[in-house]
């Protein structure tokens, strides 16, 4: 028997080259199938080894991958799965760590662990390995995710989290947005935390019937704009689209981000967070002048939608009033030293027409008109300077061959009076 480990044969008849302590060289079948090593699993001491961390190394092209995977039993032996791994010439495989299922499916009670759920919808497990600055998290899937240990830390969660509940998706990991700035608050923070890259991610871009011929234009802007480049083959036409760039929708493809996003929203206190407001209106709210005393904030949300509804809306305005009004709209009320508040902060900055409109909304009510205030002076300058940027902005669409010089035109005229 150790003549037969020293040698690298498992009681399956399977060879491999064992090349240090945690590393081999496998032999994959014809089925995907490999044995591990007997020398490598009795290294990590495990009563139970039941699953597996591997790093994959290409011997070809120097690139390598990290997995989790289950172990299952043939005969005396240990093996793995490798069908994805079939199509690299010399893999090496290093086992980075082996746990039994029990111990993977814990979560402390405390810190990030307490917000990555045990399993998926579907009653896959959720398994977790910790490695240097971060977590692996997954289980069988395509594609496990890093996750930055420090994730709360991170100065963008609670803009990145406000943006989510109000335009990200409950059912599958994405994001739509028409404004570049709140796009680009998604993919940073995504980009700080998890091991994907912006160019990796898939997109859609939706638009009106108008642009149906500017697919590549559009592709162009907002590649420019984001680092966005895998767009789908063919535009998403709806005629209710009014954003003159169009929207762009973001897919993650991860059953484990959607599931933490969601589970982040629900368990944080948000306490009245500004950033958390900020990225919550700028993506689903709109000021609205109520008369001539008056701005509102108005939300509209989808009765169904159980995450929405199950916030405590007095965590999140506790310094306002609020109130639903035909079951699928929520309007926050609020007075004028709120709203000049509520601007000096930066409210709904990632949606710079919404800013436009909130500051022009404010600048024409009495009490404003009347107020000689240095604070209110600099209001009416930062106006000026958004409505400038926002010409540049509409301007670049021409440039990128969008629209011509007169539609562009009649656009601002309309929208920016």
């Amino acid at each position: 028997m150790n003549y037969l480990r020293e040698r690298g044969i498992n009681f399956s008849q399977v060879k491999y080259k064992l090349l240090d302590k945690t590393i081999f060289k496998p032999y994959i079948r014809s089925n995907g199938h490999s044995s591990i090593p007997y020398s490598i699993i009795d290294h990590f001491k495990i009563k139970n080894p039941e699953v597996i961390f591997i790093k994959t190394y290409d011997s070809e092209d120097n690139s390598f991958n990290f997995r989790i995977k289950k172990l299952y039993y043939n005969g005396n032996s240990h093996i793995i799965t490798l069908k994805s791994e079939k199509k690299i010439k010399n893999p090496e495989i290093e086992v980075l760590d082996i746990k039994s299922e029990k111990s993977l499916l814990l979560r402390k009670k405390s810190g990030l662990l307490k917000f990555i759920p045990k399993f998926t919808k579907k009653k896959t497990p959720i398994y977790i390995f910790d490695y240097g600055n971060s977590y692996l998290v997954g289980g069988y899937y395509k594609k496990d995710i890093f996750i930055n240990k420090n994730i709360l830390n991170d100065k963008l969660l609670y803009s990145f989290l406000g943006l989510y509940l109000a335009e990200g998706g409950k059912t599958a990991a994405s994001f739509t947005n028409s404004w570049p700035e709140a796009i680009n608050i998604i993919l940073d923070f995504i980009e700080n935390n998890f091991n994907i890259k912006r160019e990796d991610i898939s997109a859609s871009i939706c638009c009106n019937s108008s642009l149906k011929s500017k697919k590549r234009k559009l592709e162009n802007f907002w590649k420019d704009k984001t680092g966005i480049s895998k767009f789908f083959r063919s535009l998403h036409i709806n005629k209710n689209v009014k954003s003159p760039q169009g929207i762009l929708e973001l897919y993650f493809n991860s059953e484990i981000l959607k599931e933490l996003f969601l589970n982040l929203i629900k368990k944080l206190n948000f306490s009245n967070d500004l950033n958390f407001i900020n990225g919550f209106l700028s993506g689903d709210g709109s000021p609205i002048l109520q008369n001539k005393y008056c701005i509102t904030h108005h939300v509209v949300f989808n009765p169904k939608d159980k995450i929405f509804n199950n916030l405590k809306y007095s965590n999140l305005f506790i310094n306002y009033k609020f109130n639903f009004i035909n079951k699928n709209r929520l309007v926050v009320y609020s007075n004028w030293d709120q709203n000049l508040f509520l601007l000096n902060k930066g409210i709904y900055s990632l949606s710079p027409m919404k800013r436009f409109r909130f500051f022009k909304s404010f600048l024409s009510l009495s009490k404003t008109k009347t107020n000689k205030s240095n604070e209110v002076k600099k209001l009416f300058e930062e106006y000026k300077k958004i409505k400038e940027n926002l010409n540049k902005f509409y301007s670049s669409l021409v440039e990128y061959g969008i629209y011509n010089k007169k539609e562009m035109e009649e656009f601002v005229l309309k929208n920016l009076k």
